[in-house]
């Protein structure tokens, strides 16, 4: 069976959004809504391996359902401009796959998804629809399931067929998800469902009656002697806004959109162009994602830069004496180092810009070299060579330069420091696969990064930070962590022990408070027993608790702190 991805793209937007620290290219925009994105659309090809993949977008202005009611996702809080900012670099990564981008006036791109799931239903084809969004829970049928992207980006993705909706809602269908929407209502969208109708009312309801036209139609038979007066009441009351909220709620499966299967198929695309666009992103490592993806069968092998050999000249022998005759006059030497699985030396490399020495052994006939003040030291992580080499009875001087803390400096909020990922970031150059050319690859390298990455710093008004506090710290650090810390383990184990001891009382005061055990540690749990059963009020007088990006209402800290004289439970956490 072919197999096609329906993207649910601002879902998933949104979702990276809110899981990702900022993240920024080197000219200081934001990326890392589309770092996300990108990162779960490389996951899912990798995993699933589809034959097709559309990806479907909410198209800009109000959609047929805020015609038909103005309060639609009215309590939701309008996104980050830096979040919308990101769309159009997720439509530029779509587009360098070749993978089709709908959008449609007036609807939302569960309506598109919808509308492309009915072409397709009952069709030999499996259809997931990836979204960070449970309203695509309708869709599921035979042939049709929701690659679920859970909140946290540490979570696995959660495939749910008809069985696993059933497992979610105790027991529904998934075309009875929207009868119970019209009951439960939908607070993320502001769907107002019958108002005092809770989740596991409106389950059991939907699930005695099937759906709202059987449930009134009984209501009205007077066929209804199981419930409550109290439940009855509620229900006559909020007939209509049931049936509203239910056609709210209900996605629409007819956009006039021009799908083509056969258009979408994926897997056609410009390696080069994508290889560039990510290069530029400073995504590096999704590149060797998607490098190690091919070799797992995939598609997507992608160009890397031919290995420049002419620079690498290493000769086959070279005695000590020649050697520090070939560096003691230079002005600057470039290190590079392979440590063993113990942390020790295990190779060092040594280059005057011309020539490139390999060192195996005998470290300690470079001592007048590494200790000349004069000649100055440029690396990749000195404070784990200066370690190194004062296990050997080495004091590195001279130390000028190193590379991994300039990049860091440049993007603190950034991801992979390690060379490789530098040199591809910054040069374009893919790294070898043995360690032993790595190490050669990397030292032919430092000057033109040193080059590139101080001109960066002297650009960014950071080189003064750089030189007078960051690099004349490496050696007070490398001694610090040499020495270590003393430790009174005996104090730190009482200490323990009383931190236990507070936190096992807090533990029975807050069960004892919310009437049952439940894990602590849960937000879903916790937000349950604070929202639902001991009915703490979310929203607040001037505003309202931040809601998570699944639409929960949040119980992080400072939420929790806003609503503490609701209830003395709150006290405790």
């Amino acid at each position: 069976m072919k197999r096609l991805i329906l993207i649910d793209s601002h879902a998933l937007i949104h979702r990276a959004y809110h899981a990702l620290p900022p993240l920024s290219t080197k000219s200081g925009e934001l990326v890392n809504a589309v770092y996300g994105f990108t990162s779960i659309l490389i996951k899912t090809v990798s995993d699933f391996k589809p034959d097709y993949i559309v990806a479907a977008f909410d198209a800009a202005g109000p959609t047929f359902r805020h015609e038909e009611y103005k309060e639609y996702k009215a309590t939701r809080q309008k996104a980050p401009d830096d979040l919308y900012a990101q769309i159009p670099k997720v439509k530029e990564i779509l587009q360098a796959f070749k993978i089709p981008i709908f959008e449609k006036s007036g609807f939302e791109a569960d309506d598109i998804i919808g509308t492309v799931s009915k072409s397709l239903k009952g069709k030999n084809i499996e259809v997931l629809i990836l979204t960070g969004d449970m309203d695509n829970f309708q869709l599921v049928s035979k042939n049709i399931k929701v690659l679920y992207s859970p909140p946290s980006a540490a979570k696995e993705q959660i495939i749910y067929d008809a069985k696993k909706v059933a497992e979610r809602f105790e027991g529904l269908k998934p075309d009875q998800l929207i009868d119970f929407k019209g009951l439960k209502g939908d607070p993320s969208d502001n769907i107002p469902g019958v108002k005092g109708i809770g989740e596991k009312t409106a389950i059991a309801l939907i699930r005695r009656f099937g759906n709202l036209e059987n449930l009134y139609e009984a209501i009205e038979k007077g066929r209804v002697k199981e419930l409550s007066a109290a439940v009855l009441e509620k229900l006559k009351t909020g007939k209509k806004t049931a049936f509203f909220s239910k056609k709210m709620v209900t996605i629409k499966q007819n956009v006039p959109i021009k799908f083509n299967l056969l258009k979408s198929k994926f897997g056609k695309f410009d390696k080069e162009k994508l290889f560039n666009l990510l290069k530029e992103l400073g995504f590096v490592s999704l590149i060797n994602r998607l490098e190690n993806s091919a070799s797992q069968g995939m598609l997507l092998t992608l160009p890397s830069s031919p290995k420049e050999t002419e620079y690498f000249k290493v000769p086959e022998e070279v005695s000590f004496k020649k050697l520090l005759e070939g560096l003691s006059d230079a002005e600057e030497i470039f290190i590079g180092f392979k440590p063993d699985d113990s942390g020790e030396l295990a190779q060092l490399a040594l280059s005057d810009g011309k020539n490139i020495y390999k060192i195996k052994s005998e470290f300690s006939n470079l001592k007048n070299i590494f200790e000349n003040e004069k000649i100055k030291k440029i690396g990749h992580n000195l404070k784990f060579l200066l370690k190194a080499l004062n296990r050997l009875r080495i004091n590195l001087k001279g130390i000028n330069f190193d590379i991994e803390l300039a990049a860091y400096i440049l993007s603190p909020g950034g991801r992979g420091y390690d060379l490789g990922n530098l040199i591809l970031k910054e040069l374009g150059k893919s790294a070898p696969k043995d360690p032993d050319d790595f190490l050669i690859f990397g030292v032919g390298l430092l000057r033109q990064l040193k080059t590139i990455l101080l001109s960066r710093l002297t650009a960014t008004g950071t080189v003064k930070l750089f030189e007078e506090i960051e690099m004349p710290l490496i050696p007070i650090l490398s001694e610090m962590e040499m020495t270590g810390i003393k430790v009174n383990a005996k104090k730190l184990k009482i200490l323990s022990n009383n931190i236990k001891k507070h936190l096992n009382t807090l533990e029975k005061n807050i069960y004892q408070l919310a009437g049952e055990k439940f894990n602590i540690n849960s937000p879903q749990q916790l937000s349950e027993i604070l929202f639902l059963k001991l009915k703490i009020p979310g929203a607040l007088s001037g505003g309202r608790i931040r809601k998570t990006p699944g639409g929960a209402l949040s119980t992080g800290a400072a939420e929790l702190e806003k609503l503490k004289s609701h209830n003395k439970i709150l006290i405790l956490f």
